[in-house]
């Protein structure tokens, strides 16, 4: 069980606020919570972030679809697919001609759409078996006797676009910005908090510690801001902890808590969540 860096969502104003955080289990990916995160961020904090920064495995088609047709620009660095193919040409290698839907290979030979594969959501472009045999390249473009494929996704205009945000200055701006903003989170939590071993068990009392921390990290940035001194009266923490001495009553007098043990079994059935500072 880890905590997931895709799980922590920071204040786009102000950078050390944590917003949200969630612990998965090992087998689930970094990527996968995190468009449920950035729905459940806009809606709980009223935010409207124009653009989100995340590391390359992030990156995957369905994340940059979405946070695009959000309105959002996605800088997130994208999977280098040509060192996945050594010693041969990369995907990069390859032009795409949009006019005739066709790519042209290094030498200059062309690849036909070859087949669609809906499940995958990509095209396969082939190029003919006997130019590919009789290519003075072929050495360093495939192995294969029936001809080089390239494969091209359904939304391949959403990854262009995003490798158009690699050149601005923009995108540049913001990956250092998550080196200094959002990284440095993760080595307080592990090396001041002990985040790198939980202590309790169990995914949900394991997010609780996980909460506790990240509220109090912001609860020690807001005594930054406004000092150790005279503070302001936390009218929001009375009133939260009014709200829930009003609720455990009415569940008293409703003879569905009779002990502590069932205080705790019921916010465990409820799955009561407090939000962060």
């Amino acid at each position: 069980m880890r905590a997931s860096s895709s799980s922590v969502f920071t204040h786009p104003l102000k950078h050390d606020r944590i917003l949200e955080a969630l612990v998965t289990p090992a087998e689930v990916m970094d990527n996968q919570p995190m468009l449920d995160l950035l729905w459940h961020v806009r809606f709980r904090w009223h935010v409207r972030p124009r653009q989100i920064t995340g590391d390359t495995k992030y990156g995957t088609i369905e994340n940059i679809k979405a946070i695009e047709d959000a309105g959002m620009r996605a800088y997130i660095p994208l999977p280098d697919w040509d060192q996945q193919r050594p010693p041969y040409f990369g995907p990069s290698k390859f032009t795409y001609d949009a006019v005739h839907d066709r790519y042209v290979c290094p030498n200059g030979q062309l690849l036909h759409l070859s087949r669609m594969e809906y499940k995958a959501e990509k095209v396969e472009y082939r190029a003919e078996a006997a130019t590919c045999n009789a290519c003075p390249l072929k050495a360093q473009c495939t192995p294969s006797n029936h001809g080089r494929q390239v494969h091209r996704s359904f939304h391949a205009n959403y990854l262009e676009r995003v490798r158009g945000y690699q050149q601005t200055l923009a995108y540049q701006k913001a990956l250092k910005k998550r080196k200094v903003w959002v990284e440095p989170l993760f080595a307080e939590a592990k090396d001041w908090h002990g985040m790198r071993r939980f202590r309790l068990r169990r995914l949900w009392r394991v997010n609780c510690e996980a909460q506790v921390i990240a509220a109090g990290h912001n609860l020690q940035q807001l005594l930054k801001k406004r000092g150790w001194g005279r503070r302001p009266f936390p009218t929001d923490a009375i009133c939260a902890s009014f709200g829930l001495f009003w609720m455990l009553c009415s569940l008293t007098f409703a003879r569905k808590i009779s002990s502590f043990a069932d205080c705790l079994s019921f916010f465990k059935d409820e799955e009561v969540r407090f939000p962060l500072c």
